[in-house]
Order: structure tokens, then sequence, then C-alpha cells
């Protein structure tokens, strides 16, 4: 990490240069010889050593302890901001707290576009950055202002495109399908049925020639309609009689089954009676 590097005005006392890093002592730790040295700086030269040599005079020693002193005169010298443009002063302990918001200093863009522009001139560039967002114009939805072309030609749902029947340009892409629907369209090039094909009217044509048609054909179609009622008429009647004839013989099935069951019932109650004449006959000869 090293020491403080900054502008310091008046200009940094060697005093509080650290030996190793030649910046403002950071974290500072001061050696049995007396001299100073960063933190980071003093982890360095040490190693994984027990004993270490001061870089200053070469004394060797196994211990330091933390200049908390120093570290308080360090962090209250006087900064100016590293920017030229920029008249901020300061404690050097408010620097960082003053680049993180210094309008001179240069920051990415939150688009991701990769530039890097100075803090005061953001919107400025948030304006003409390839990577903005904006509206479209047709559907509302937020697009990457370099896709917005893609997103016309391709995806906006509300794009007016050219129908590929009639060449109508004012269509929207979501009701293109809609348009040149068969049934429900509008498109007046679209080649349709007759709407009385179920009848046997076999033509088609465009949609814009269909009332013409129906105009031209209208006595035809009548007898069209009228060969197929009586066809159905016919259909129905013949429907009708079968229906008839089937109820007949199953209402005589029915009669035939009770004329059986009749039978069967008279038979078994003859046997009965039979039985119980046979009966009284035993019982009387047995009591004699």
């Amino acid at each position: 990490m090293g020491g403080y590097e900054a502008n310091f005005n008046p200009p940094l006392e060697d005093k509080y240069k650290c030996p190793v890093c030649l910046a403002a002592l950071r974290d500072p730790v001061q050696t049995k010889c007396g001299h100073r040295l960063c933190s980071s700086c003093f982890k360095q030269i040490r190693g994984g050593n027990w004993y270490f040599r001061c870089p200053v005079d070469n004394t060797w020693s196994n211990h330091v302890f933390d200049d908390n002193a120093v570290q308080r005169e360090v962090l209250s010298l006087q900064t100016n901001c590293e920017f030229d443009k920029c008249q901020w002063a300061g404690e050097l302990r408010d620097l960082q707290a003053h680049l993180e918001q210094c309008e001179y200093d240069k920051i990415e863009c939150p688009n991701k576009c990769k530039a890097e522009v100075m803090r005061i001139d953001l919107d400025k560039h948030l304006i003409e950055c390839p990577l903005r967002l904006e509206a479209c114009d047709h559907c509302g939805i937020e697009i990457v202002a370099t896709q917005m072309v893609r997103h016309h030609l391709v995806d906006c749902p509300k794009f007016p495109v050219k129908c590929p029947v009639c060449g109508e340009v004012e269509v929207m892409r979501e009701t293109i399908n809609a348009h040149v629907n068969i049934i429900n369209g509008d498109c007046p090039m679209v080649v349709v049925p007759c709407s009385f094909r179920h009848i046997g009217c076999m033509f088609q044509g465009p949609r814009s020639q269909m009332r013409e048609h129906y105009a031209e054909a209208n006595t035809q179609h009548l007898m069209n309609l009228s060969t197929r009622l009586v066809d159905l008429e016919t259909k129905h009647r013949l429907d009708l009689e079968c229906c008839a004839k089937k109820f007949e013989l199953i209402v005589s099935d029915l009669k035939h089954r009770i004329e059986q069951s009749e039978q069967r019932n008279s038979q078994l109650e003859y046997e009965l009676n039979e039985k119980r004449l046979f009966a009284e006959k035993i019982k009387n000869l047995t009591h004699a």
C-alpha cells in the first residue's frame, strides 16, 4: 500500500516521509533506533524474519511500536486537490472523502461504455453516451441507443411495417397477422373464399373484389341456397321416416315382449294353483 501520495501545501517535510516509499507516512511505526516508516513498508522489509534491519542506519531490531502521535500530525497536514482545476484545500484526513466527490475526478460511465469522464462532465456525457437508454418513439420501451435501429427493424411491436400482400406501410408489426387474416382481416389484396362456399360457390379472389362478386353472383347464390334448403328438407324428411320406422319396430318389439311376459305369468299362476291343490289333497289324506 505504501504511504500517502498527495499535493501537500506547504511541501512535505522529510520527518514525515517514509524512508522506503518516500511518501507521507501511513500508519507509522517507530523502530528502537527512533526512525519511522509506514506499517506496510515495515512488513515488506521484515518479510517472515524475526529480526530486521532499519533502512536508515542498518540497525538490527526485532520490535517496533505504533506512532499514533505522528499519525495524527500527518493526517493534519494541509493538502490541495490533485486536480489543477479544483480549488479545494484541506487536511490530509479529508482528502479521500473530497476525491470521492470531486467534480474534476474521472469516473467510469455508469452505462458501462468504458469511457472515463470528469464528474462535472458526466451529465453531458450521459446525453451522448452510445449505451444510454432511450424510449422508443413507437412502443415506449427503453432501448440502448445503439440498438434502437435493430429494435425498430426486428422487435418493436408497434413499428409501422409494409404489408407483404397489399404494400400498405402504416401497419403496426403486432397487427400484421390480423391485417392479412383471411376471415377477419382488412387487407384488400388477400385472396379469400366466397362466404357462400358452404352451399357450393367455389369462387376465390382478392377481398377488394368480393363486393363485386356478391353482386354478380347473387342469383346463383340464391339458387344454390334454394337447392341446399330442398336437400336439407328432403334429408330431414327421410331422417324422420327412418326414425318413425325405427320407433315402430321398437314399439312392436316391446308389445311382443309384453305378450310373452303375460303368457309366462299365466303359466306360472296355473302351475302355482296346481301345486296348491296337490298340497291340500296331501293334507286331507294325512288327517283322514
